[in-house]
């Protein structure tokens, strides 16, 4: 039990620091040896835990897309209704978490690569698909299921690309204006019902 501990402290520890690479020199700069150093540790630990920067890549990006999920989930727990729930969806992707600017590069530097990678790839298509399904899940209790999947699909677009032309301001995401948006989005489409 105790080696369990430690394996996974030791697999936090490097999935950290490859966040802290990549925030510094993008992906591409990002390696072994520099994951190493950044933790603390030699080049034959990281290859313990990870076959190669690509796992340790898809580990990190798997860690940060589970941040995304629990800070949805945390939201909805509050929630009363579907409506609250898609409001959590919304302020889930817009949460500090996910703006602060070392999250900001690094999403940006995952979703590059997603185009190059196909373990990226892969989880990207489930990301989305996720955001997705679940505002079709809620939406489909507001409106008729072939129109609750094209809103889904709308505010999933929304989302993201708000989320990304935000990433590229120089003041950075505002949470508000986006958050916004999306509802005004949403609250048309349900007038139009």
């Amino acid at each position: 039990m105790q080696n369990i501990k430690i394996a996974n402290l030791r697999r936090q520890q490097l999935i950290e620091a490859t966040m802290e690479c990549v925030d510094e020199h993008g992906i591409n700069g990002t390696t072994i040896s520099k994951i190493s150093k950044h933790a603390g540790v030699s080049n034959g630990i990281v290859h313990h835990y990870f076959h190669n920067k690509d796992d340790l890549l898809e580990a990190t990006m798997r860690l940060m897309l589970e941040h995304l999920k629990h800070g949805i989930l945390k939201r909805k727990e509050s929630a009363t209704n579907h409506y609250e729930c898609i409001e959590a969806i919304i302020d889930g992707n817009f949460s500090t978490k996910q703006i602060e600017h070392k999250s900001k590069k690094i999403w940006c530097s995952f979703w590059a690569e997603a185009l190059h990678q196909p373990t990226l790839a892969r989880l990207e298509y489930v990301s989305k698909n996720r955001m997705k399904s679940n505002l079709a899940y809620h939406l489909k209790h507001l409106v008729p299921g072939d129109k609750a999947k094209q809103i889904a699909t709308c505010m999933a677009a929304l989302i993201a690309g708000l989320w990304l032309h935000g990433a590229f301001e120089e003041d950075g995401i505002d949470v508000h204006e986006a958050r916004n948006l999306c509802l005004n989005y949403l609250d048309l489409e349900l007038k139009n019902q």
